[in-house]
């Protein structure tokens, strides 16, 4: 089987070792846009190397069998390819559509977060199901067990997928008639809390998304200073109650407890600067954050 790759970056590069030790040829690739600096030299040396091209579809398509698409971020006009066109979504279909898919899934408090192989269509990531991993959330983690999952599955799995694909094994699922959402793009800043008015699950589930490794911190400003949460937990046995979203109402052995719109979030361990907080000298009980 031949291939023509539309990705970027080094997930392009990982697919590309996949697929050939597998003895599927790559015989062109597409960015989106070009890397910034060295990382765009580093690509084209590495492509280079391997002997794939940067080239121009129409010139190779009589020679292609199957176009995958992998970290690719333009909308594909898809009467530009006369081959299927498969892509490799990060979020479980027919649901979570667009971008961060399994940041938002986790947000909105889904307990499994994976990814999809799917036909390209006109309707954003709109196309017949091949396959779907999914991995399930546990409580109090971060996402990067998930993530490790889901490239473990990628690697181990997607030649084959793209081989069953091509030589029509797998049956497509249709996402016709059912439910979705799209998703936008999930930034840093989205990370610092401005308003406590929201449910401690909430709260838990953006420290899963945004906790180091992989996320960039759930963060909050005080008395112009900028905190990170390391660790955060639920309060057993703290009844549900209307208070004053962003009060501190408890400190407890160097735990810092803020009222949420429902309930409160025990924030468990803080840094600012890089350096551990002592919350009991920072924070006061009937402070608000």
């Amino acid at each position: 089987m031949k291939l023509y790759i539309l990705g970027n970056g080094k997930p392009l590069l990982r697919i590309v070792h996949i697929l050939r030790n597998h003895k599927i040829q790559v015989l062109g690739v597409e960015q989106d846009k070009p890397l910034k600096g060295d990382d765009q030299i580093s690509l084209e040396r590495e492509l280079y190397d391997l002997k794939i091209k940067r080239s121009n579809y129409k010139s190779i398509s009589d020679d292609i069998d199957l176009i995958f698409v992998i970290n690719y971020n333009k909308i594909i006009d898809v009467s530009l390819y006369n081959k299927p066109l498969i892509n490799l979504h990060l979020g479980i279909l027919p649901k979570y559509r667009g971008n961060n898919a399994n940041a938002w899934a986790a947000i909105n408090g889904e307990k499994k977060v994976g990814y999809t192989i799917h036909e390209i269509i006109d309707e954003l990531d709109g196309g017949d199901i091949y396959y779907t991993f999914k991995y399930d959330i546990s409580d109090d983690d971060n996402y990067l067990p998930a993530k490790t999952a889901i490239y473990s599955d990628i690697e181990s799995k997607i030649a084959t997928i793209l081989l069953d694909i091509y030589n029509k094994k797998l049956v497509p699922m249709s996402q016709k008639g059912s439910h979705f959402i799209y998703c936008t793009r999930l930034r840093p800043s989205f990370g610092i809390i401005k308003d406590w008015n929201f449910s401690t699950e909430f709260f838990m589930n953006m420290m899963y998304v945004y906790s180091p490794p992989s996320g960039t911190g759930l963060k909050f400003f005080y008395k112009g200073l900028e905190y990170r949460i390391e660790k955060a937990s639920r309060v057993a046995n703290f009844e549900n109650s209307i208070g004053i979203p962003g009060a501190i109402v408890y400190i407890r052995k160097g735990s810092l407890w803020v009222k949420t719109k429902d309930n409160v979030l025990s924030i468990d361990k803080l840094t600012s600067n890089g350096s551990d907080v002592e919350i009991e000298s920072v924070f006061k009980i009937g402070g608000l954050l």
